[in-house]
């Protein structure tokens, strides 16, 4: 049996649910589709939540965004020098950022999709054609195939997902990964977001809640040594990042790790027949620029707003159009953010990289 919507969205992220839950309000029948189960709080890393994805958030009826994770009110870096430096997020924004999780806040869209009509499904991977008009895509494997006709495709994958085959692949521009570790300690100041950097790449602490602090370390994955060195490695790394040592009292336990994917990428083009890519599955920003949900959302919005102006591709232009700018505008501080990074450590492989890119 084939069940037929007028838009399904592969991926149920935060860039996901939101399109989705924006179609649903806009009269659409619209499938929500995660290839895997969600994953739990417990196994997030914290992030920032900048004052205009809050505002975001509120306006697409998340009620508790206000109270949602702990209170950011800005980020205290030792990027440019030994020198800290101070962005208030509250004299930016008039409004605190907020320390959440991924994985909260796609929950919380998700739940506000499903009031709205969105049909939920967890299943396996996805693929697809197109013929005339319509999408025919096969979610699951085996006796658990999901057969679903729809007009319109919208591929939030994420940076690390499968695209749906018949879709143009991604192009990464780094081999990033985040390490991440949940340490049983307050910052001194748990409302501030800490930035440093070491020999071999970048860290942040944040507050996780209930006393608890995530800790987590960028750099490129061919860079780690073997697994029963890393914890090591990691160690000599985060005695470099004075900032943090001297604002959390005793070392992580980086025996004990959480990784993801965090490469930065981009498609070639995030629309064409009867498809659109948002949020990381279009344009996966590098995570030190704190703009991925920022961006997720706001994709979100003028992906839902093309698909909702007609039955005719056409009205994806403006989208494209603002992808293609988006691009450009991440190409830019991508460049102007490694590239007031002063360090000693500018001859090791991690920072040449990116200066090759500036």
């Amino acid at each position: 049996m084939q069940r037929s919507v007028d838009a399904c969205v592969v991926g149920a992220g935060v860039a996901g649910a939101a399109t989705a839950l924006r179609l649903a309000r806009g009269g659409m029948r619209v499938t929500l589709i995660e290839a895997h189960a969600p994953a739990r709080a417990s196994g997030d890393t914290a992030e920032v939540l900048p004052p205009a994805a809050v505002h975001a958030l509120a306006a697409l009826g998340v009620d508790d965004v206000w109270t949602l994770g702990g209170t950011c009110r800005g980020v205290l870096s030792r990027w440019r020098g030994d020198q800290a430096g101070f962005t208030d997020y509250e004299l930016l924004g008039c409004t605190p950022a907020r320390a959440v999780t991924r994985g909260t806040v796609a929950r919380c869209l998700t739940k506000q999709a499903m009031r709205a009509g969105v049909n939920v499904i967890t299943t396996g991977l996805v693929s697809g054609e197109r013929a005339r008009d319509r999408w025919s895509l096969i979610a699951g494997q085996h006796t658990e195939r999901e057969r679903i006709s729809c007009r319109h495709v919208i591929d939030a994958t994420g940076r690390s997902g499968r695209p749906i085959a018949a879709l143009p692949v991604r192009y990464h521009h780094d081999r990033a990964v985040c390490l991440s570790t949940r340490h049983a300690g307050p910052l001194l100041d748990p409302t501030i977001l800490l930035v440093d950097r070491s020999t071999h790449g970048w860290w942040y602490a944040i507050g996780a809640g209930e006393g608890a602090t995530d800790v987590a370390f960028v750099t490129d994955a061919d860079l780690l040594p073997r697994a029963r060195q890393r914890a090591t490695w990691l160690a000599d790394e985060y005695r470099e990042a004075t900032l943090i040592t001297q604002h959390l009292e005793n070392s992580p336990d980086f025996g004990a790790l959480t990784s993801r994917d965090a490469r930065s990428g981009h498609r070639a083009a995030a629309a064409g027949e009867g498809w659109l890519a948002v949020g990381d599955a279009a344009l996966s920003w590098d995570p030190l620029s704190g703009h991925g949900m920022r961006f997720a959302l706001e994709g979100a919005e003028r992906a839902a707003e093309a698909v909702l102006a007609g039955h005719d591709e056409r009205t994806y232009a403006g989208y494209a159009q603002w992808y293609d700018d988006a691009v450009v505008d991440y190409g830019r501080a991508r460049t102007a953010m490694y590239g007031a990074a002063t360090t000693s450590a500018r001859g090791s492989e991690f920072w040449r990289r990116r200066y090759r890119h500036v």
